[in-house]
């Protein structure tokens, strides 16, 4: 195992297990796939006639299912697992064994990209490991129930600190956002507290309602803010009190 950190002994009960991706779906394609592209070698080597033209689209075609089964088998068979315990959790695959507690998680990262290249991804950076663990849709086929757990989790034991640094007048950031007593900042732009209705996340970007109005914070999305979960959270009970 290339890094382990954490002792699961002391994590509690066990909550919920995330298993990877099986083999079997990945195995018919690779199979399919397969056989399809041996179907168009073997007609392109018969005859050049238009007569086998669609067993040379069965080459082409066969050949993308190929390559993707491939893909699809070679993250299966990375043996990905999450077990989920009531105090953290540990991650491991075939390379590698990751514990850590709540606690020890100091950031998490969303992405929810739709349309061309669409993928689900949640990255999380963990005190005492250099590279941050990074979840996938491509690893696990629940990985957005699995990223939000880790985020309600994240949120119940950060919320707390960011409340407190606060009210002694800090500034806390989350990412390009920083929030302070006067309102939410990014650059140089401000908007103050009683200006804010609500603030709510569209098509991967920050709203903000004021005045009645929804309005897209330019060159800020999701993917870029740490702890989206604590940052929302902390948004709306400043928002209802203010």
């Amino acid at each position: 195992m290339a890094e382990e950190f954490g002792n699961p002994h002391d994590m509690g009960n066990v909550v919920r297990r995330f298993e990877g991706k099986g083999v079997v779906g990945p195995m018919i394609g690779f199979i399919i796939g397969l056989g399809l592209t041996v179907l168009g070698i073997w007609a392109l080597v018969q005859t050049n006639d238009d007569e086998y033209g669609y067993l040379r689209m069965a080459l082409l075609f066969g050949g993308v299912v190929l390559l993707v089964s491939v893909i699809e088998l070679g993250y299966a068979l990375g043996n990905h697992l999450v077990v989920l315990f009531e105090d953290g959790f540990i991650y491991s695959n075939t390379r590698k064994l990751v514990a850590a507690h709540w606690s020890d998680i100091q950031a998490v990262w969303q992405l929810h990209r739709r349309g061309r290249g669409a993928t689900i991804r949640y990255t999380v950076k963990i005190r005492g490991i250099e590279k941050p663990l990074v979840l996938t849709v491509d690893h696990f086929k629940d990985v957005d129930d699995l990223g939000k757990i880790i985020q309600n989790q994240v949120t119940q034991v950060l919320l707390p600190k960011y409340i407190a640094a606060l009210r002694e007048g800090k500034r806390v950031k989350f990412g390009n956002f920083a929030i302070d007593n006067q309102g939410i900042s990014s650059g140089n732009k401000l908007v103050p507290w009683e200006k804010i209705q609500h603030v709510n996340i569209r098509n991967g970007a920050v709203m903000i309602k004021q005045e009645g109005q929804w309005i897209a914070w330019p060159q800020v999305m999701v993917a870029d803010i740490p702890n989206l979960f604590v940052f929302l959270t902390l948004v709306d009970r400043i928002v209802k009190v203010s």
